[in-house]
């Protein structure tokens, strides 16, 4: 591109993180546990994104599943993004989280 417009050009290119790979067989523990200990209403899909996670490396080595806790709460005007100034997150979802931790941990454990 820079040569068609009579100019020099230089890249520096840098990988940055490698894709969040979730293991299947861990992933169907992760579903199976959540869906039992909370309702199938608790499991929802979240659509591919090109998103970088530190859990990239992770999953790289070691089998796994990246589970997200919805935060999002519209009754209480927490609707704002993760990497907006005005986000807040329900703190009722912490308990979710904590509910689905468990229930995943027995599921791994039987």
């Amino acid at each position: 591109m820079a040569a068609a417009f009579g100019a020099k050009a230089e890249l520096d290119y840098k990988d940055g993180y490698p894709p969040t790979v979730n293991d299947p067989a861990m992933t169907a523990l992760v579903r199976a546990a959540v869906t039992k200990g909370l309702g199938a209403a608790a499991v929802v899909e979240q659509d591919l994104t090109m998103g970088g996670e530190d859990m990239s490396y992770v999953l790289q080595r070691v089998p796994g599943c990246y589970l997200v806790v919805g935060s999002r709460s519209e009754a209480k005007g927490l609707v704002h993004p993760h990497h907006s100034p005005r986000f807040d997150f329900d703190e009722d979802a912490l308990a979710v989280g904590v509910d689905a931790w468990l229930a995943i941990a027995e599921r791994f454990l039987e």
